[in-house]
């Protein structure tokens, strides 16, 4: 339950994030707050690859909804036992989650490409990419900044705009590796099941006082008796349920003859 509700909280932060990359993006189209210089195509190339509208932002949003409704309580019913969905969704997750890494990787790897090439703007030789042979050392030399004289202060409108989208696509990248870390532990360390040979004897004996103790649980293929687990009869459980002592769904199977 608690992993359930860092992942809705985790999915839930990539909602604000995504807009906030939509909205930074459409400001790169106005330098200086200006609509001409889009109009007349006078931008920097990296602006028209759609970095924080489409891949950080859209996709990104996209993938949040899907990952919150994998999250939600009721849809554990893809498969006919509810171990086999739970497992299922979690597959799900984890491949919405490596979609968000590669759509917010991609967010982020055009925007250091666009801040290290810098502006597109007009100096006294015409319109070109004054700092483009500079490897990005214009970035902290800001006495070169006045090579550009049109549009005004497009500079720092790059490098702020720019720095934001690589720190919130970042972020995304952050948020989606952790989510994959906790589903991979969910498949690695979450539900599995245990045969018992005898009542006094389980094959696992650090489970042993749990299974003993199961209480009854109902699923699709039935519900188990309280009180001991006989010979043949199988209990699912999850690691975090040791201490309380609870099964999530028990079911039973003929002795082998």
């Amino acid at each position: 339950m608690g992993s359930r509700k860092c992942g809705s909280c985790l999915s839930g932060l990539l909602i604000p994030l995504a807009l906030w990359s939509i909205i930074v993006n459409i400001l790169l189209y106005f330098p200086n707050g200006q609509t001409s210089y889009a109009s007349s195509n006078k931008l920097t190339n990296y602006v028209w690859y759609f970095e924080g509208i489409c891949f950080s932002g859209i996709m990104m949003l996209i993938v949040a909804a899907v990952l919150l409704v994998l999250e939600s309580d009721n849809n554990y019913k893809c498969c006919q036992s509810e171990n086999c969905s739970k497992k299922y969704m979690t597959l799900l997750s984890i491949i919405f989650s490596a979609l968000g890494i590669a759509f917010s990787g991609y967010c982020l790897a055009i925007s250091a490409l666009g801040l290290v090439q810098g502006p597109y703007c007009r100096t006294l030789n015409g319109w070109e990419y004054a700092f483009e042979g500079t490897a990005g050392r214009f970035l902290t030399d800001s006495s070169i900044w006045t090579q550009c004289l049109e549009p005004a202060h497009v500079v720092e409108w790059n490098i702020i705009l720019f720095s934001i989208l690589i720190a919130l696509s970042g972020l995304q990248v952050i948020v989606c590796l952790i989510r994959v870390v906790i589903q991979l532990s969910k498949i690695l360390c979450g539900t599995y099941s245990v045969i018992i040979q005898d009542p006094h004897d389980a094959i696992d004996h650090q489970v042993s006082p749990v299974v003993g103790g199961c209480l009854a649980c109902s699923g699709i293929f039935g519900t188990c008796i309280v009180g001991e687990l006989q010979r043949g009869q199988f209990c699912f459980f999850n690691k975090q349920d040791l201490k309380v002592r609870t099964c999530h769904c028990c079911v039973t199977q003929s002795p082998a003859s």
